[in-house]
């Protein structure tokens, strides 16, 4: 009698379990890719090599061809900035990661005036937390494929605009 309850239970949560898993298999990232009009109002070019991107909250300076592309965020924005082959993403919300539930090794630094956690790890690249910026809000980025070096060059270019 006991078998027979745990198994009218267990059929129905894992059909559900079954659906939920291959519902979120099929759940891609979506990115939008700005229109040539839009592109020209966040971008200003700094000389031949490098631009300034503007991204409403913040804005960073990366390699020219470094594109933008907003991602579709639950509560928060969030977004890529990637040459192809290098990426920089970001979280901008009241949920932003502070860095402190992964293996990352932590630094504290300012950057234009803005305290700044830095923080390094073997499976997560090169990270940069910018708590308090105001109504419970922080950002994130993240450069998993650059050198440290490189992610710490563009970090340190992000100005909060608020």
């Amino acid at each position: 009698m006991h078998s027979q309850k745990q198994t009218k239970l267990i059929i129905p949560l894992s059909a559900i379990l079954i659906v939920l898993v291959f519902g979120m298999m099929t759940i891609e990232p979506r990115f939008f890719e700005l229109t040539e009009e839009q592109r020209q109002d966040i971008y200003t070019q700094l000389d031949n090599n490098w631009h300034r991107i503007d991204l409403i909250q913040f804005t960073v300076k990366t390699p020219k061809d470094f594109k933008f592309y907003q991602q579709q965020g639950i509560d928060s924005y969030i977004g890529l900035i990637t040459n192809e082959t290098d990426s920089i993403e970001f979280d901008y919300g009241i949920y932003s990661n502070d860095l402190t539930s992964e293996d990352w090794h932590l630094t504290t630094e300012r950057v234009n005036g803005r305290k700044a956690v830095i923080g390094y790890s073997n499976s997560f690249g090169t990270a940069a937390h910018f708590p308090n910026l105001g109504n419970n809000n922080s950002l994130t980025v993240y450069a998993r494929t650059m050198s440290e070096e490189e992610a710490l060059e563009i970090f340190r270019t992000i100005e909060i605009l608020n």
